[in-house]
């Protein structure tokens, strides 16, 4: 249904306020006040800007649970690996091994399984990775 207010879409002029509405037939519509009112229980906060710089926090390490097979492709070249990892590790911290495994600079990547590009802060066992498959991790090195 179409909904017009005080001026009408076909040109009626109605008198009334805002909370006064009508739709294609003529019915009107009265709205309550504070339907039309800003909403006044919202708080807004910036971040302070901080003078200590971020120092990155290294990956913490967990006694390897499962075996995540991967199947890396840097360009043209492929490999399959089988890397041991803990559920509860996040994405970021396996992209980070892998990072660190193969001295890859600042390079992008990027992993996908099923179709789905997982993100950096699910965890392995959140990202609902099925037992036999291979995790696509794709490199792109143009950052250097």
């Amino acid at each position: 249904a179409v909904v017009s207010t005080q001026s009408g879409h076909y040109g009626r002029g109605l008198p009334g306020f805002l909370s006064d509405c009508y739709d294609e037939l003529g019915c009107r519509y009265v709205l309550p006040p504070y339907v039309l009112s800003r909403p006044t229980n919202i708080v807004t906060t910036k971040p302070e800007p901080s003078s200590e710089p971020v120092v990155p926090t290294s990956p913490v390490t967990m006694a390897p649970d499962m075996y995540l097979k991967i199947r890396l492709s840097i360009g043209d070249a492929t490999s399959d690996e089988k890397l041991p990892v803990n559920s509860l590790e996040r994405i970021a911290d396996v992209k980070e091994r892998i990072r660190q495994n193969h001295n890859f600079g600042l390079s992008r990547i990027r992993m996908i399984c099923c179709g789905k590009i997982l993100n950096d802060k699910t965890a392995i066992k959140d990202a609902k990775i099925p037992k036999s498959f291979i995790v696509q991790v794709i490199v792109s090195t143009d950052l250097e």
